[in-house]
């Protein structure tokens, strides 16, 4: 009997570390909701929200842009590069044209990405919650 207890738990924390670890998986539908930037710097709603869907195969979708969507995507623990592959496109803020890099980490549930490619001396952030399935 003590057996079966000891192994029941030991499922139970298995089954609940990996939910938590899924949350925080870069992988999936992603929506910004809060950014931060200016002074005071404090979180405040999106004006103008978009998603990012972040794809197992290293592509990307994203309504960041009107003029090109799709893309490859690299990350390390804690640098996410989107590259997009529409020919010719650029914002003009990154180097090179279409590539841009950012910095990311989790805040319980929202992933929040901080451009390197932008100067932002005050700082500025973006907070995005992962879509439900």
């Amino acid at each position: 009997m003590k057996r079966l207890t000891l192994i029941l738990i030991f499922i139970c924390l298995s089954c609940s570390s990996d939910t938590s670890h899924d949350s925080n998986s870069l992988f999936g539908q992603w929506r910004l909701v809060e950014v931060k930037k200016g002074f005071p710097s404090e979180w405040k709603s999106a004006e103008h929200s978009y998603t990012l869907v972040l794809n197992t195969d290293g592509s990307f979708t994203s309504t960041k842009f009107q003029e090109c969507e799709t893309g490859t995507f690299t990350y390390n623990e804690n640098e996410l590069s989107l590259i997009y592959d529409c020919l010719g496109f650029s914002a003009g803020i990154e180097s090179p044209p279409g590539t841009f890099v950012e910095t990311y980490n989790f805040d319980k549930k929202h992933l929040i990405l901080t451009p390197k490619y932008m100067n932002c001396v005050e700082g500025c952030s973006y907070k995005f919650k992962k879509a439900s399935n």
